[in-house]
């Protein structure tokens, strides 16, 4: 028996001093991953993918992956040999696909089992009868969703937009699944159905003020609608980073005259001329404001550029190859007068643009035309002398939108009135 201990005293020893014990301190290694123990070095990048999988709960999400992927961590402590390298990357490999296995399955269960029961709930009503391709473009929604949140695990997040146009395509699936379903036995007729699509994009179009023509079988109409909301969304941008701007100006001022009177103490000619300057932005940024709401969609809208202030006139209509302007232009006249009013020291320049059609030169006659008759009128309403407002034509030459479609051409046929010289 003393032969047996003196043997065993040094590999005891030994063992002591490679794995210190703290008290009150677990029974596994300290600095592991959890569920690491004695001597798992070697596997490392399974014990890491085991955390990412913990941290995606796949015990609660993938419960089946995850015991497999517990077995195949079990094994590999019991069979690897720490003395073959070989063999050991070959253990840690298989743990580390087992858990990131896991980790995916979990995330596919948390983030897209919606998706999944919609989906299930389309296949039910029978969309692979009544709308393939809807059901086709949903399930391929699903699969790049999946293929994202794979090449994302870390940060799940930036698959959002995936995972919602995957959401977005199953329930539109699920949708006409169930209308044309309806339509098949007759509950309701093809017809309803049009006629409550353009209902609907009417009720939109009014609420913006903008086309509402009928929609369902008419591409221009629907190209029209289309491109007003596209201007209604510029606007609106427009309308954000000329806020930006102006606030930033001020800020700048204010910071300019704190500065000033730090440095002067609050009595100077230059603190006087900053104050004037910060109360004139105002001023300004006030105007600006007023604009954005003088204008419908459907007549015009109010842009920023640099100092100037132009009021992009889309609604004006000119008889065609004409330059003579009809009765709906009065309003958008008058409103024209009205926002050049409250700038009475700036210069006025009428800018006549038309679509593609027709010669360069051609265009280039009509557009000097119709920004002379525009030129004119606004002259005439606000009793301008000729000094402070002028034409010009550009043609074809200044696009604002495709020429390929009448929609496009539309909002290319127009005129800029650009206030400059007191926009600033």
């Amino acid at each position: 028996m003393r032969k047996l201990l003196l043997t065993l005293l040094p590999a005891l020893a030994l063992a002591l001093l490679t794995v210190p014990v703290v008290p009150g301190a677990p029974a596994q290694a300290q600095g592991q991953s959890p569920g690491a123990v004695a001597g798992d070095s070697g596997l490392a990048g399974g014990l890491a993918a085991r955390a990412a999988a913990e941290r995606a709960e796949a015990a609660r999400y993938a419960p089946g992956q995850w015991q497999k992927a517990e077995a195949e961590l079990d094994k590999a402590r019991k069979r690897r040999n720490p003395a073959d390298p070989g063999g050991a990357a070959t253990w840690n490999a298989r743990v580390t696909q087992a858990y990131e296995e896991a980790e995916l399955q979990a995330l596919r269960g948390l983030y897209l089992a919606g998706v999944r029961t919609t989906l299930l709930d389309a296949d039910k009503a029978k969309a692979g009868r009544y709308a393939p391709r809807a059901l086709a473009s949903a399930q391929a929604r699903l699969a790049a969703a999946e293929s994202a949140l794979a090449a994302s695990r870390a940060q799940p997040e930036k698959a959002a937009g995936a995972i919602a146009a995957a959401e977005r395509e199953a329930r539109q699936a699920l949708r006409l699944a169930t209308l044309l379903a309806q339509v098949d036995k007759g509950e309701r007729s093809a017809e309803d159905l049009l006629l409550e699509v353009d209902a609907l994009t009417g009720r939109l179009a009014e609420a913006g003020d903008l086309p509402a023509d009928p929609v369902v079988g008419d591409p221009a109409a629907a190209g029209a609608l289309v491109a007003a909301v596209a201007e209604l969304r510029a606007r609106a941008d427009a309308a954000e980073r000329e806020l930006a701007e102006r606030e930033r100006q001020v800020l700048s001022l204010e910071e300019e005259i704190r500065d000033m009177t730090t440095r002067l103490g609050g009595a100077s000619a230059e603190r006087d001329r900053l104050l004037m300057a910060e109360a004139a932005a105002r001023r300004q940024q006030e105007k600006i404001a007023g604009l954005d709401t003088l204008f419908s969609p459907t007549q015009g809208s109010v842009l920023r550029q640099g100092n100037d202030v132009v009021l992009r006139l889309t609604g004006l209509s000119f008889r065609p190859g004409g330059a003579e302007l009809g009765r709906a232009a009065e309003s958008i006249i008058r409103k024209a007068e009205e926002a050049i009013a409250l700038f009475p020291r700036a210069t006025i320049i009428v800018e006549g643009h038309t679509d593609s059609q027709g010669s360069d030169a051609s265009n280039q006659r009509l557009s000097e035309a119709r920004a002379d008759t525009v030129a004119k009128r606004l002259r005439e309403g606000l009793t301008l002398p000729a000094g402070r407002i002028r034409s010009t034509g550009y043609g074809e030459s200044r696009p604002i939108a495709t020429n390929d479609t009448e929609a496009g051409r539309k909002l290319n046929r127009r005129i800029d009135v650009v206030i400059r010289g007191d926009a600033g």
